[in-house]
């Protein structure tokens, strides 16, 4: 338990690091001391500059090449702030990318002091990366490295890990008891919707069953040993004991340690009387009369914890790693040396430089859209709702908008039920699912301004002003009437699913074959990995009887 301890803490610092070094050169650096941010654009890109060159990791791609890096990193949070309503990239997300440029510039001198000049994979260390053609690709690579990371559609819904080339652990952790007392029995999961007494040493809890009035005793007893959940004895402190009787407080503790109180029942006086034994916790309760059957009668009193230093209550961690690999992605095309230049030539089309964007396009796509059908694949929950209002109902529309309203609130809440932490953040919707969320009242969704259709994942807007809502123009992926729901919460690592590049898409050129063509291999090497308990933040709702026209 130990070792995972520090195993997580050593990986949540370095994450924190690398990210507030990210914000440091990237963002802090475009505002004054003040906090107001520097309106001019050549004085704001001195301040990025002069961050990058006193930054470990910027200044060692060399003092040019730093400079530009940085500003165009900087303009690509900018962009992404933008188009974001003003929020930044999440710690995971800038951990993961100064982890993958440092990876990209472990070779280089600055970063080798440091000891980290490991990182790098060997077949990439071995490429034409350090020719003088491999030093522009390489400074390709990592300006794009930011900038595709911050344009991935599922960044709602991924962590970023950290860019590790063999292997990374993740944690689940959860929040224990570390005593027995109260409501809570050791080892007992502590989550964000537990509730009990534990801390709070001042407790109340409800005479046993058999010692409530039933029409015929006068003499009752409350036992904290037997009549507490955590079924420990409790030394209770003198003069804090109280009695409810039917939750209204009829009896208090005197001075001089005995009970006295009275109620009113059927107009009529009942004194009551009793007795504390502040070592074991035993309360006997006495009344001159008989209570009615099936009065409540409720205890207080606060733990004497000074008197038994044991019984201070702990909180505890419980532990469990996850390890992943990473995996390669990679993608080739060739051309021959006549259709190479017939295309240069006659149309001034560089073909290599085509086929390098069109396969780093593909890359990064289809990467999102295997993220997204991991998720389709290992969703459980699911839910269905009827668009159209029911024939011969008096039913209106407005009934019905109230009616979806409820269900997003309900599945919300489930979803906090389930997974203890969050409830429904957004949605990944088919085309016929996007159209209906798109038609209702201004009072359940709000478009996203300057939306514009396109044909790949899409952000469109917000449901309840809080839940975001993507279209999905892959109906073989997302079916049309249905959407993928999900929660995730802020905390590192705490989502449905991990992504992150140790090595993000590098090309790789190969000399002229005997056939005369020439050929790139674009390749890359990095995680993608639902999280081991992704189904308790997901949930599949299917849209029906709802006809576009």
């Amino acid at each position: 338990m130990k070792d995972t301890a520090q195993r997580y803490e050593a990986g949540l610092a370095d994450t924190l690091s690398r990210a507030g070094a990210m914000k440091r050169v990237l963002i802090q650096s475009q505002f004054l001391p003040n906090g107001s941010y520097i309106s001019d654009p050549s004085e704001r890109d001195n301040g990025i500059i002069a961050a990058a060159a006193e930054d470990p990791l910027y200044s060692s791609m060399g003092e040019e090449m730093g400079a530009r890096q940085a500003l165009s990193d900087a303009s690509a949070i900018r962009d992404y702030s933008a188009m974001n309503n003003g929020a930044l990239p999440s710690d995971d997300l800038l951990a993961a990318a100064h982890g993958t440029l440092e990876n990209i510039y472990s070779n280089n001198q600055s970063i080798a002091e440091s000891g980290k000049s490991d990182m790098l994979l060997s077949s990439m260390a071995e490429s034409n990366l350090s020719s003088e053609k491999g030093v522009s690709i390489r400074a390709t690579t990592a300006a794009l490295t930011l900038p595709v990371m911050l344009a991935n559609p599922l960044n709602d819904i991924v962590s970023y890990l950290p860019a590790r080339k063999n292997e990374v652990e993740i944690f689940e952790i959860e929040r224990v008891a570390g005593k027995t007392l109260g409501d809570f029995k050791k080892n007992q999961i502590i989550d964000e919707l537990s509730y009990g007494q534990y801390s709070t040493q001042r407790q109340r809890y409800p005479f046993a069953k058999d010692q409530l009035p039933d029409g015929s005793k006068k003499q009752f007893t409350f036992n904290t040993k037997s009549h507490t959940p955590a079924g420990v004895m409790l030394p209770v402190r003198p003069t804090s004991i109280k009695i409810y009787f039917n939750r209204t407080e009829a009896a208090i503790q005197l001075d001089g340690g005995d009970l006295y109180g009275q109620v009113e029942v059927g107009g009529a006086k009942v004194i009551l009387s009793g007795t504390v034994d502040h070592d074991t916790g035993i309360i006997v309760l006495d009344s001159d009369k008989v209570l009615p059957n099936e009065s409540q009668l409720h205890a207080e009193f606060e733990v004497d914890i000074e008197a038994n230093g044991d019984l201070i209550p702990t909180i505890d961690h419980k532990m469990k790693g996850f390890k992943f690999r990473p995996h390669s992605r990679v993608i080739a095309a060739d051309a021959s040396i006549m259709s190479a230049f017939t295309m240069n030539t006659e149309f001034g089309v560089d073909i290599n430089a085509m086929n390098l964007s069109s396969m780093r396009d593909w890359l990064a796509n289809e990467r999102a859209l295997k993220q997204l059908d991991d998720l389709m694949f290992l969703v459980k929950e699911e839910y269905s709702f009827d668009a159209a209002v029911p024939e011969n109902s008096h039913e209106t529309w407005k009934d019905r908008f109230e009616y979806i309203k409820s269900l997003f609130l309900t599945i919300s809440q489930t979803m906090i039920d389930t997974n203890k932490e969050s409830g429904l953040k957004g949605m990944y919707c088919g085309t016929l699912f996007s159209t209906f969320v798109q038609m209702l009242p201004p009072s359940l969704f709000q478009r996203a301004a300057g939306y514009v259709k396109t044909s790949r994942i899409h952000f469109i807007g917000t449901i309840l002003g809080s839940i975001k809502v993507f279209e999905v123009p892959f109906t073989s992926l997302v079916p049309a009437h249905k959407a993928l729901g999900y929660g995730r919460t802020e905390k590192l690592g705490k989502a449905p699913y991990y992504t992150g590049d140790v090595v993000p898409p590098t090309l790789y050129s190969h000399e002229v074959t005997k056939g005369l063509r020439k050929g790139n291999t674009l390749w890359a090497n990095g995680y993608d990995n639902a999280s081991p308990t992704c189904d308790k933040f997901l949930v599949l709702i299917e849209l029906k009887n709802y006809t576009a026209s």
